[in-house]
């Protein structure tokens, strides 16, 4: 999806007006076209502002495959300024004529580019996820019958570390093979890093003769559950981690659920504290995160990257760093995994270009004490 200068000053100034005379309209034109001026106008502090954001202006960037100069990019932001003004200037000619305070729902101008916006939003999530639809089924195609080998001592490890953990082999291999798939990293000696592998016991295994007796319920939790406006509330406080809201492209908590899902029980009690932690932490991360792919940015305008800015993507990046394999599962069974691929794109480069070492963080990604099965090239799981 496009989003043009006109896209962006048609939908904050729709919602800026809302109300004013005109009067109050030509004041907030007025003051937008000094704000440009100052930034415009070299050794001011909105120019200065302008270039700690942009620092190589009139020289080059490659931070990502869709970067172009930053004097591009700067010239883009006055490109939307100026188109910020256009609109001020068509609102205060329409009071002009009709009178009265400005209301978006009876502005003919307004509404017919809302619906065309939302059109057009609709129209590239949907060629996204159809995109997905035709890639997922072109690697079922190619893997369907692929032959799986394993080497006689990979074999051999893997049933004797089924043994020392009373469980069935076949369940072990397969959350091995699930964490291969979700991107478990491979160390330099060639052994697996895994999380805990939650594989069944034998001793756990229903049998005909335990289907019969009755099992008791679990007492009820004493921990209470997480609410969703609470989470959002607290994601609410930090602005600048956040896209403002005429440019946010979904409802809020829209994917909130699917990454609370992911926080266990005894991660209950103190959560919203740990997130707050999580998002000072990483601030230059997530504000090079919203800078570089948010609204607005080159990225975004090819319609991808739409989680960014959201508030529960702050809970979504919390969870990607805390306990990923988890989210990776959950949003597989929910959603489509084209946003949460672009997300975990994006928070990388985010990482590289704020200068964090990603998973080195207090929310790093932990490995389990699970033993290492060793995986030699040439051989698959």
């Amino acid at each position: 999806m496009h989003i043009t200068p006109t896209d962006v000053a048609r939908g904050a100034i729709g919602r800026q007006a809302e109300g004013l005379d005109v009067e109050g309209a030509r004041a907030k034109r007025d003051g937008l076209v000094r704000l440009i001026d100052r930034q415009r106008t070299p050794g001011t502090p909105e120019h200065a502002d302008l270039r700690r954001q942009n620092p190589l202006i009139g020289g080059f960037e490659q931070d990502d495959c869709f970067s172009d100069s930053v004097a591009d990019r700067v010239a883009q932001h006055f490109e939307t300024m100026d188109a910020k003004v256009s609109e001020w200037d068509r609102v205060i000619a329409l009071l002009e004529e009709t009178g009265g305070a400005y209301a978006a729902a009876q502005d003919a101008v307004q509404t017919a580019w809302a619906a065309d916006y939302e059109e057009r939003r609709t129209t590239a999530v949907g060629r996204h996820r159809q995109q997905l639809a035709e890639r997922r089924a072109s690697e079922q195609d190619r893997l369907h019958g692929m032959p799986v080998h394993l080497g006689a001592d990979t074999a051999a490890a893997a049933r004797h570390l089924a043994q020392r953990m009373g469980a069935i082999p076949e369940h072990l291999a397969a959350e091995v093979l699930h964490a291969v798939l979700a991107g478990a990293a491979v160390r330099a000696d060639g052994t697996l890093a895994l999380p805990a592998v939650s594989v069944m016991p034998r001793q756990q295994l229903v049998s005909p003769a335990s289907e019969k007796t009755p099992v008791k319920p679990p007492a009820p939790s004493s921990v209470p559950a997480l609410e969703a406006k609470d989470i959002l509330a607290a994601a609410e406080r930090f602005p600048w981690a956040l896209a403002a809201q005429g440019t946010r492209h979904w409802p809020d908590g829209e994917f909130l659920d699917v990454a609370l899902r992911t926080v266990r029980t005894q991660e209950h009690d103190g959560y919203i504290e740990r997130l707050d932690m999580f998002i000072e932490q990483h601030r230059r991360r997530l504000e090079e995160l919203l800078r570089a792919y948010g609204p607005g940015s080159r990225p975004a305008s090819h319609g991808r990257y739409t989680l960014i800015g959201q508030p529960e993507t702050l809970v979504i990046l919390e969870r990607m760093e805390t306990n990923p394999f988890a989210l990776r599962g959950q949003w597989e069974k929910e959603e489509e995994t084209v946003l949460l691929d672009d997300l975990e794109f994006a928070w990388g480069r985010a990482s590289a270009s704020a200068g964090e070492q990603p998973g080195n963080s207090s929310g790093a990604r932990q490995v389990g004490r699970t033993p290492c099965l060793p995986v030699h090239r040439g051989s698959s799981l």
